[in-house]
């Protein structure tokens, strides 16, 4: 039933992609009598089929009937309405108070298993500046690279170079030829020195080059070490707060208490993961390369935390370009042809 079921999407999928230039978006709806076909042991039906549509370039918008009937409808017709929007090539919002000559990029790694039966690595990448216009996955396989105890793939100098330097092509192409005057990479695991090297060097002397890891799980017993004697309050800390812990480490809580949202009143907080998450923990902050205080890089990522275009939240804990190439290294996993070509991230939405 569920390669009956696959065949049968893609034949119409097919159908509505010979006439592309007639629509924006096609809208999928699943019934709940296929229920049993949309997730199985090691299968996803929403990542498997945007890892087949997107190289047809048809962006889809896939509707399940349990969806329709969650209680709040306003809440379910904003997200309906807010994914159709961008994926018609809409820009919803923007960030606001950072530079339009920054760069942003994400990095994060898929397993794949090689004609031999070798596991290897590709590497999820992409590009982004601050109007919302450079949200970009490309996707690299790369072979020299080693791994530590826990199967994370550290690159070399030759890889990591020839990654960012892929990513600077396609910066370029979108903006007359010039090069950002900073670029910000973001990935979750450390930059080990040859890996920072071959990022560096990927850049001329006139960008500055940032590499930063963010630490999603951190430890209290961490947490209370770093932040030390404190006296309790009525509320979460703010979101935003930061909080330095070493010349290249800090504490960030991208969670937290927000003023100016609440329908009350703008002097009211707004916590938003307080029913299930009363107390909201910090993500770990460890520059490997760039200059001066942390203001700039917090601002940077908690703006992207607002960046994710496919949740109607207030915002995330990781920005954009973790949560991105994830995501896509998820998706990539279902189509090893997706390696080394350029996609618009509205085909993975």
């Amino acid at each position: 039933m569920l390669v009956d079921l696959h065949q049968k999407l893609f034949e119409e999928i097919g159908r509505a992609g010979s006439r592309r230039a007639e629509f924006d978006v096609l809208l999928l709806f699943l019934p709940d009598s296929w229920e049993a076909c949309f997730q199985q042991p090691d299968f996803d039906l929403h990542d498997y089929l945007k890892a087949y549509c997107a190289p047809m370039n048809v962006p889809i918008q896939i509707i399940t009937e349990a969806a329709l009937r969650r209680k709040c409808r306003a809440n379910v017709m904003w997200g309906l309405s807010l994914a159709i929007f961008t994926k018609a090539n809409g820009i919803p919002w923007k960030l606001t108070g950072l530079s339009k000559e920054e760069a942003f990029v994400g990095i994060s790694y898929a397993m794949k298993s090689g004609p031999l039966g070798t596991d290897y690595q590709t590497c999820c990448s992409q590009v982004f500046d601050p109007d919302g216009t450079g949200f970009q996955f490309v996707a690299y396989d790369v072979r020299d690279f080693e791994k530590d105890r826990r199967e994370n793939p550290y690159l070399s100098y030759t890889e990591m170079h020839s990654v960012m330097s892929r990513g600077l092509e396609i910066y370029q192409r979108g903006h007359g030829g010039r090069s950002p005057k900073k670029v910000t990479v973001h990935k979750n695991t450390p930059f080990r020195e040859q890996e920072a090297l071959g990022a560096i060097d990927a850049f001329n002397q006139n960008t500055e080059v940032e590499l930063v890891q963010i630490v999603r799980g951190v430890s209290w017993t961490f947490i209370k070490y770093a932040l030390g004697s404190t006296t309790a309050d009525a509320y979460p800390v703010d979101r935003g707060t930061i909080l330095p812990i070493s010349p290249n480490e800090a504490l960030f809580w991208t969670q937290g208490s927000v003023r100016g949202v609440h329908t009350g009143g703008d002097n009211k907080n707004v916590y938003k993961e307080g029913a299930l998450k009363p107390v909201p923990s910090p993500v770990l902050l460890r520059r490997f390369s760039g200059e001066g205080g942390w203001f700039e890089t917090c601002a940077g990522i908690m703006g992207l935390t607002k960046m994710d275009w496919n949740n109607n939240t207030l915002y995330k804990k990781l920005p954009v370009t973790l949560e991105y190439s994830h995501r896509f290294a998820k998706i990539i996993h279902w189509n090893p042809n997706l390696v080394d070509e350029l996609y618009d991230f509205r085909n993975f939405m």
